[in-house]
């Protein structure tokens, strides 16, 4: 079999999956693990792609677009670009290392950005962190994986449990906190980015989304996020970035957040 045989299978694969027949984009993935795999793309895709047009395609570019199909099939919106500034402030989840049912949104009162937020969590003095850190640019910061619990909410209550930090993403939103200091379009748009992609991977529910002001106990101890930041905004960005869509009921628009 040729080089070029393989080549166009694997374009006329990518091609099928472009135009929306997404099964055969995980199973030619999975026939691609084997020489023999190869051989059947060939025989399967090679007859109804056009050769001509096919050979003007980077076959390493169809394999990239496949493997995007795919994981896009399984996953729904891909993981972020983020840095990775670990925080020893965490602990194991009590229910498992999957027991991710909340998000809880934070901002940092503080000028910092959010390279410098995360060096401060990397301390372990600091005595706190979050999971996300997300910086006014955009940028967002992993301090904590999703696997262990950050150390950001205190004594606090969610969804008919305390201890909320063991069931719940923090992620803190780089902001002074004051109700004036604005939160830009590339911050939405970035922590859109991010709930779409945890909220699909962990199949947490809008309902599952709130702010510490509203899981804080004693009520009142905390005040984040800040009354001018926007849950709508926040929804269309996620929507936008391919994560769940939020109902038009005023109960929908504001899931599990408490009206001041």
């Amino acid at each position: 079999m040729s080089v070029r045989s393989v080549a166009l299978s694997l374009t006329c694969v990518s091609l099928w999956g472009l135009l929306g027949c997404m099964p055969q984009a995980s199973t030619g993935l999975g026939m691609l693990q084997s020489a023999q795999g190869v051989r059947g793309l060939s025989q399967r895709w090679l007859e109804p792609c056009d050769e001509e047009v096919a050979a003007k395609i980077d076959p390493q570019a169809a394999v990239k677009g496949l493997r995007r199909l795919a994981r896009q099939q399984r996953q729904g919106p891909d993981r972020p670009e983020m840095l990775v500034i670990e925080s020893p402030n965490r602990d194991e989840r009590l229910g498992g290392a999957n027991d991710v049912s909340a998000i809880v949104l934070h901002h940092t009162a503080s000028a910092a950005d959010a390279q410098r937020i995360a060096m401060f969590f990397s301390r372990p003095a600091s005595q706190v962190s979050s999971n996300y850190v997300v910086g006014k640019d955009g940028t967002l910061v992993r301090c904590v994986p999703d696997s262990h619990a950050s150390w950001h909410a205190g004594r606090s209550t969610f969804l008919g449990r305390e201890n909320v930090n063991q069931f719940s993403l923090g992620i803190e939103i780089c902001n002074l906190g004051d109700d004036v200091d604005p939160y830009p379009d590339a911050q939405y748009a970035s922590l859109g980015r991010l709930l779409a992609y945890l909220m699909t991977t962990h199949g947490i529910t809008w309902q599952g989304v709130t702010r510490h002001r509203d899981i804080a106990i004693p009520a009142g101890r905390k005040i984040d996020t800040s009354n001018n930041f926007s849950l709508l905004a926040l929804q269309r960005a996620v929507a936008a970035a391919g994560g769940p869509v939020a109902g038009t009921t005023r109960e929908a628009l504001f899931p599990a957040f408490l009206l001041h």
